[in-house]
């Protein structure tokens, strides 16, 4: 499967979501905390093509929130209302007929960061929290890896997010993986045409060195990109793939917040 058709098609998840969708800082966004949320913790989770309003998203914010404990998960609308049809996530036919090449062009990589780098800074400002982390898919690592960076988006020369996590990242280059200085995950399918081979190898070299608080990198035998957000859950390798890709997040957040389970 191409590069271009992995990101437009998967698998529509069954659940009912359980937070809603708010105005936050400007954006529409899906907004999930736990029972026990201190407004302490905010993750914010960076989406795939498919935005906010993918049900996966929503249920996987949701779990955050339910096993990682006293967080309060953001997912804003990083495309400015502009959503894929969503007959394409199982159409391949129709999927091909989407232009991918250019709804990128109308939501560029360094615009979606700058876009997330106000909308965190206005959490920071507004809501003080202890901590702001980062969870990104696919199109999503454009802020999750970017604004762990070395600063490049801040003014003050230090990453925006206090943590990250990435799965099967896009449009990343080899300059936006060398200058991420946050805590860092990453969860890393075998077959992946936009996290490359070269992109795993240069991200374990640079920064395989740091400790385990710091660097953790997860290799996914034989899944493909986006197996995270949007794997088959009724294909049995699939749906551990997927179910472990979720419970590495999850430790994550733990690791760098301390937080209980307990959810609204």
């Amino acid at each position: 499967m191409s590069a271009d058709l992995c990101c437009k098609t998967g698998f529509r998840w069954n659940g009912t979501p359980s937070g809603s969708i708010q105005q936050v800082h400007g954006l529409e966004s899906y907004v999930t905390k736990s029972a026990n949320a201190s407004g302490k913790h905010v993750l914010v989770f960076m989406t795939d093509i498919w935005s906010h309003k993918l049900i996966n998203s929503q249920l996987l914010a949701d779990t955050f929130a339910d096993e990682a404990g006293d967080l309060v998960v953001y997912m804003p609308d990083l495309f400015d209302g502009e959503l894929l049809d969503p007959s394409c996530l199982s159409d391949p036919e129709k999927a091909k007929s989407f232009d991918l090449p250019a709804f990128i062009g109308r939501h560029p990589k360094h615009g979606n960061a700058k876009l997330l780098a106000k909308y965190i800074a206005d959490i920071r400002a507004q809501e003080n929290p202890t901590t702001v982390g980062g969870v990104g898919y696919c199109y999503g690592a454009t802020g999750s890896v970017v604004l762990a960076g070395d600063g490049k988006n801040n003014p003050e020369g230090k990453p925006i997010l206090d943590y990250t996590a990435t799965a099967h990242p896009s449009l990343l280059d080899a300059s936006d993986i060398e200058s991420v200085k946050a805590p860092a995950l990453w969860l890393s399918p075998e077959h992946d045409f936009m996290y490359t081979a070269e992109l795993k190898d240069l991200t374990q070299k640079r920064h395989g060195n740091k400790s385990a608080s710091e660097f953790k990198y997860v290799y996914f035998p034989e899944l493909s990109h986006g197996f995270a957000v949007r794997g088959n859950p009724d294909d049995a390798a699939q749906k551990a793939g997927l179910e472990k890709a979720k419970d590495e997040v999850v430790a994550w957040i733990k690791l760098h917040t301390g937080s209980q389970s307990n959810k609204l």
